[in-house]
């Protein structure tokens, strides 16, 4: 059963150890969906806090399998929403990386959801195997390198990711990453924002005291990364969010005894309170953790050319296997107060 369209190999315009730009080229256009052409199947994710899902679809014609975003317009009818969700659907047209998930189509002229049609990601939820065990050092070198290609793809356009966290990444068949959710992604007009989102776990001390944060903040939620896939918690995990943001903004992080060297060193120097100490926000950027001993000898530009073999494969002959069990009861609600009137409907006017 074929479920993925071949993978697009990035011609690389630029080499240098690790950073690279790609050869510009016109991303797919957005196909404008008939739902009636598809078959749905198993929830994959929920997402937005409950007010949205990921499921797996078919096309009936085709045969091909892909991942819909769906939510619920009664619920993200609230202007500032609306716009994030219209900012993220701007973004994610237009940018191509092979370790960020592509959007193939929408529908947003349904009178009840939005729907959002990505490529099939078939590997599972990030997050669903952290939550199994951890993850080696390999492991963890391995997928925050793709992490890093992926901000320094973004910080070229001047694009703040603030999305770096297992909740926003899913395998591919073949063991490597794409992420999958930009609604936290911010195109920076002036050097500083403040808006305060994604995982408050993963928040650096900038964006909790609301003096302005800049891309130095995806730099501390890569060490956070890190030290969540080395350990299998964050540095500052508590059940109360008010202690969390308190522990982020003491600053002070526990070193296992089982991290290595080279990966408690990168952590720290990742994870600076004053933004501009960290590794990665001089002058050199981003090139300055890519030559860090944590990366020692890896091969950046088979990564990006995806050569490189996974340290993990997934089993993809069941595609269940690989994400969390859901109660699929989203389309339950079929009552006259989830339609919304077309002329009130922000979503009728995407372009």
């Amino acid at each position: 059963m074929s479920t993925t369209t071949p993978v697009k190999k990035p011609e690389l315009l630029e080499k240098r150890r690790g950073t690279l730009k790609f050869k510009h080229f016109q991303t797919e256009r957005v196909e404008r969906i008939n739902i009636v052409n598809y078959e749905f199947h198993q929830m994959l994710s929920k997402i937005n806090n409950g007010t949205g899902i990921l499921k797996l679809v078919k096309n009936i014609e085709t045969n091909q399998y892909y991942c819909m975003k769906i939510l619920k317009k009664i619920d993200i009818m609230e202007p500032k929403v609306a716009e994030r969700l219209y900012n993220e659907y701007q973004l994610i047209r237009r940018i191509y990386h092979p370790f960020i998930i592509q959007l193939k189509g929408i529908n947003n002229k349904d009178n009840k959801y939005l729907y959002e049609m990505f490529e099939f990601v078939q590997g599972g939820e990030f997050s669903y195997r952290l939550s199994q065990g951890l993850f080696s050092e390999a492991q963890a070198i391995f997928y925050s390198a793709i992490a890093l290609t992926v901000m320094d793809y973004l910080h070229r356009q001047n694009i703040i990711m603030r999305n770096i966290s297992p909740d926003n990444i899913l395998f591919t068949s073949d063991g490597y990453i794409k992420f999958i959710n930009f609604i936290d992604s911010k195109h920076l007009k002036n050097e500083y924002t403040n808006t305060l989102c994604g995982d408050p776990e993963y928040n650096s001390p900038e964006m909790i005291m609301r003096k302005g944060h800049t891309k130095s903040h995806d730099i501390w939620t890569l060490g956070i990364f890190i030290y969540h896939m080395l350990l299998g918690h964050t540095p500052f995990e508590d059940i109360d969010p008010t202690k969390v943001q308190q522990k982020i903004l003491d600053g002070k992080v526990k070193y296992p005894k089982c991290l290595s060297h080279e990966a408690k060193n990168l952590i720290k120097h990742l994870l600076k309170i004053e933004p501009k100490k960290r590794i990665g926000c001089g002058q050199k950027g981003i090139v300055e953790i890519i030559y860090d001993p944590f990366f020692k000898g890896f091969d950046w530009t088979n990564l990006l050319l995806q050569n490189l073999k996974a340290p993990y494969i997934p089993d993809i002959t069941d595609a269940n296997k690989n994400f969390s069990k859901y109660v699929d009861d989203f389309f339950d609600e079929y009552d006259n107060e989830l339609i919304i009137n077309t002329n009130k409907d922000p979503f009728q006017k995407w372009d």
